[in-house]
């Protein structure tokens, strides 16, 4: 049986290479993000992305989602250092601005197209 017996049954491997993961609430659902360190020349993803459902519309976190990050805070640590934490923080908030420019530029074109 796997170290990481959660993980491995939603799919998750190359357990050497997560780095961090990230973790929000979004429409009654929480999505978990892992991220990977992979080498330059890997045609593996570098991200991976699950949608896990609130349990009773929005109340608490089911097991899976418990023990998974359990998992993860074992594998990539819980402690992150500042720096890090600041950096990871920074390019959170850029991905951010490239969302919401696209989006903003997508509704402009939207409302031109009724003008």
């Amino acid at each position: 049986m796997s170290r990481f017996a959660t993980l491995t049954a939603m799919g998750v491997s190359s357990f050497d290479q997560i780095s961090r993961y990230t973790l929000h609430s979004a429409g009654g659902a929480e999505i978990l993000k892992i991220y990977y360190q992979r080498p330059d020349d890997s045609v593996l993803p570098r991200t991976k992305k699950f949608q896990i459902p609130l349990l009773d519309g929005g109340g608490g976190r089911s097991q899976v989602l418990i023990d998974a990050i359990a998992e993860l805070d074992t594998l990539a640590g819980s402690q992150i250092a500042p720096e890090q934490a600041r950096q990871q923080l920074s390019s959170e908030l850029d991905e951010l601005k490239q969302v919401m420019l696209a989006k903003m530029t997508e509704l402009q074109h939207r409302l031109e197209h009724w003008g």
